[in-house]
């Protein structure tokens, strides 16, 4: 993507985000957002198909990065431990847009249709990943339960990181996930 192309999705992202939390998601139209990003309405939907989708547009490029860590991580790793890591380098790339994610989480929670369309696209996400692990070589029951469990355990970090009282890096409580099932694990063998 052009520098100017990624500067103009990420002032439509960013305008988005301010209305949506100063007048609510359902009270701002696209004209509204176009307006405030500096850019006409036209221009939004060479970007976007719709304003929810301002708010779901990155999921695709972390879908991709993820599934491209995995496939690149070494072949000695375990299908766990690829994913892992794929999942903890999704979770560098977006910690600088922390407060961003917090207003975003704040929007998706005050509309069940925002709601949906983020279980759907969270659905993808673990698609996507049991099928790059399957051609790691996972069978497909062991790519399911492994995508099943890591994104659970990511979402529970992300929810605590989005938690403006926490102070963890989303790295940092991924890992805390991992070691508490682990230890739970232990606890209460088969």
């Amino acid at each position: 993507m052009a520098r100017w192309e990624a500067d103009t999705r990420r002032r439509l992202q960013e305008s988005a985000l301010e209305l949506f939390t100063l007048q609510g998601f359902a009270a701002t139209s696209t004209a509204e957002i176009a307006v405030a990003a500096g850019l006409t309405q036209r221009t939004f939907f060479r970007y976007f198909k719709d304003k929810q989708e301002v708010l779901f547009g990155n999921a695709t490029l972390f879908q991709e990065l993820l599934e491209r860590c995995v496939l690149e991580a070494p072949a000695a790793h375990s299908p766990i431990v690829a994913a892992r890591s794929g999942l903890a380098r999704l979770c560098r790339e977006i910690e600088p847009r922390r407060d961003q994610f917090i207003r975003r989480e704040r929007i998706v929670a005050s509309s069940t249709e925002l709601q949906e369309r983020e279980a759907a696209k969270v659905r993808a996400l673990r698609s996507a990943l049991s099928d790059t692990l399957i051609k790691r070589g996972a069978t497909s029951n062991s790519a399911e339960l492994i995508a099943q469990t890591m994104l659970c355990l990511f979402e529970v970090a992300y929810r605590q990181w989005t938690n403006v009282r926490s102070k963890q890096t989303l790295e940092a409580l991924f890992a805390a996930s991992h070691d508490d099932l682990r230890h739970m694990l232990a606890e209460h063998p088969g």
